[in-house]
């Protein structure tokens, strides 16, 4: 091969190349090398190797078997090629590549060799980032796939066909439990193949938006699928083939059903306390003039005892002005300002009162009957009772809507026994024993069937959105009573309510307290507050009728400067309250300025007495907006000496 070339000549080529040449006896086992191989290794110029074995021990454990191999070869093999490592006086390893050929007739090989370890390492290196990134991908399916499973979003995939067709990929557990379709049934195919025909025609409309957008689309739909129809809020996201191509649609669904139920829910609340807001208003203005016709009506009635015709037609006026305080106590019911101290209720009694409130609450079109067999009486407060009346009357009469019909109000007496107790009220705790009922029916079209169990619910209605909250509120009322309830409806003949309530004896309920009014006038200096000018006036000309000194104030901070200018000049104070923050900071101011100082609160609010707490020191009383005079000299002879 070096013909031509001097043997001097040919070495130093050699060692100015990259290569060197060497050559491998089959039958003496015996190698060489040409110079300047030692440098890839380390080694000296003047390094040699006489032998197989000498060449073997350089050669890495792992690749001696390829070489062994290769001295089993028979000699008809012509090309030889291998890669082996040699070690490296540094103690590492570095690799060589041999190449040759069997000479014709021998077992004789030769041939040439170069360094390639920067290039094996190269290769080492890509096929672990290729092995890397295969591991990275596998373990990213399985993080995927993991997600997809375990997510409590509802997720989904579409692939879209080269055609632009839609056929499902798959749909997670999550997905499944909430729509009641199934994996199995979708993947694979169309939405016209597995989805009813309006909802599949929905779900195309959105899946060509987004794919002909090529931009993340959101959008709400409401679906009608087995297990019922569900508010979606639903994302879809374009995901890119490697070509460039939309190939899939990724979409997350989130469930807005219970939102939506709740949203209604508070805007029911939100509505309910604009109204008790309102309500409440009204009725502290409409009770102040109440108050003022009430007690000048009296006052007039003395002064005109000579006339008859007089006396008559002031009589019929404060007759409509008592109508009119019931009107508005009926009103104070949906203000859920105050509902009362608990004590005992002869409901047959309340009832008898609202009468008047019934009726022009349900209008010409429909009959009130009373069926009240019993005066027995059970513990709450009197506005819970007339709230539950109310709501339950009006709602039979919203039920039956124009054409009107007859509504029954009964109040009887009934014994439960321990198994009607489980039977006929599971979950709600009634005990065996004598229960008074308040049972309301109707003749009107009935509760559907599909949502009788849910009526009891807020927002639950069979009058449209917004309405609801009456049986809610009659649910509340009896657990609070510690009572029970039942309903019974009929398609086309009817509702009934039926309420269940502990009795209590009937000698306590409505026990009208002897009240002590010391006989002739009252002495002593009373200190008025009243914002009102007419309520304020009303009140002096009330207490000038009953022997006192009333000295008229406007407002709280006017009120706390007379009496820290004069405390002991009063024996009591007459307090209209406004509202309980001004309430509570002028009682609190009140035992600094004047300890034994006696006051009477006035207000709309018909448990005022339990404004009051432990906290005030002095005798106080509470007398509810309007009062007649009779009322008022009744309170004040509790409070103060004859």
């Amino acid at each position: 091969m070096l013909r031509g070339l001097e043997t001097e000549e040919a070495v130093r080529l050699q060692l100015n190349c990259e290569i060197a040449f060497w050559s491998l006896d089959l039958e003496t086992r015996s190698c060489q090398v040409g110079p300047g191989w030692q440098k890839w290794i380390g080694q000296p110029e003047e390094f040699t190797l006489n032998s197989l074995a000498e060449c073997l021990e350089l050669v890495h454990p792992v690749d001696r078997a390829e070489v062994e191999a290769l001295l089993l070869q028979p000699p008809t093999r012509r090309a030889v090629e291998l890669a082996i490592r040699l070690r490296h006086t540094d103690r590492s390893w570095r690799w060589l590549r041999f190449k040759g050929r069997a000479l014709d007739g021998k077992r004789v090989i030769v041939g040439l060799a170069e360094e390639v370890t920067r290039q094996k390492g190269q290769s080492l290196r890509a096929e672990e980032r290729r092995k890397a990134a295969e591991e990275a991908l596998r373990s990213s399916e399985e993080l995927y796939r993991g997600l997809y499973e375990q997510s409590t979003e509802h997720l989904f995939s579409v692939q879209v066909d080269s055609e632009g067709g839609f056929r499902y990929e798959g749909i997670n557990p999550a997905h499944q439990r909430a729509t009641g379709l199934r994996e199995s049934d979708l993947k694979g195919k169309r939405p016209h193949e597995c989805l009813p025909e309006a909802v599949a025609n929905h779900v195309e409309r959105n899946y060509r938006r987004c794919l002909e957008s090529e931009q993340i689309v959101t959008y709400e739909e409401e679906l009608n699928l087995p297990k019922g129809r569900i508010n979606w809020l639903t994302q879809l996201i374009p995901l890119r083939q490697s070509d460039g191509r939309i190939g899939r649609l990724f979409g997350i669904c989130t469930d807005l059903t219970r939102l939506k139920d709740q949203e209604k829910a508070l805007r029911l609340v939100q509505r309910q306390e604009s109204i008790g807001r309102l309500t409440s208003g009204i009725a502290h203005d409409f009770n102040n003039l109440l108050t003022v016709i009430l007690c000048q009506l009296e006052l007039m009635e003395k002064e005109l005892k000579a006339n008859p015709e007089m006396v008559e037609l002031l009589g019929e006026i404060g007759e409509a002005a008592r109508h009119a305080a019931e009107l508005t106590r009926g009103l104070l019911t949906y203000s859920s300002k105050n509902e009362g101290s608990y004590a005992p209720q002869s409901v047959a009694h309340l009832v008898t009162q609202f009468q008047r409130v019934l009726k022009n609450l349900v209008g010409p079109r429909v009959e009130l009957r009373y069926e009240l067999e019993t005066t027995a009486a059970v513990m709450g407060a009197p506005l819970q009772i007339i709230q539950l009346l109310l709501n339950l009357v009006g709602n039979a009469a919203e039920a039956m809507g124009q054409p009107g019909g007859t509504i029954t109000v009964r109040v009887a007496e009934q014994a439960l026994g321990d198994g009607v107790c489980q039977s006929l009220f599971p979950g709600q705790n009634l005990q065996p024993g004598n229960y008074l009922t308040l049972e309301v029916s109707d003749t009107g079209p009935g509760i559907p069937d599909h949502i009788v169990a849910s009526i009891f619910e807020s927002g639950v209605s069979t009058k449209g959105e917004g309405r609801g909250l009456g049986l809610a509120t009659v649910r509340q009322i009896v657990g609070l009573l510690n009572g029970g309830l039942s309903v019974h409806s009929s398609p086309e003949k009817g509702t009934s309510f039926k309420l269940f309530f502990p009795q209590v004896p009937t000698r306590e309920a409505n026990a009208d307290e002897a009240v002590a009014v010391a006989a002739g006038p009252l002495n002593g200096r009373v200190l008025i507050c009243a914002e009102e000018t007419s309520l304020r006036r009303t009140l002096k000309e009330l207490c000038a009728s009953l022997g006192l000194d009333g000295q008229e104030t406007t407002g709280a901070p006017e009120f706390l400067s007379i009496l820290a200018r004069d405390s002991q000049g009063f024996e009591l104070a007459v307090l209209d309250v406004v509202d309980k923050v001004t309430q509570d900071q002028v009682l609190a101011a009140l035992p600094a300025l004047k300890p034994d100082l006696k006051v009477l609160l006035l207000s709309q609010l018909s448990a005022g007495e339990l404004l009051l707490g432990n906290a005030y020191p002095a005798p106080a009383a509470f007398l509810a907006k309007p009062f007649a005079r009779a009322d008022f000299k009744a309170c004040l002879g509790r409070l103060l000496p004859g």
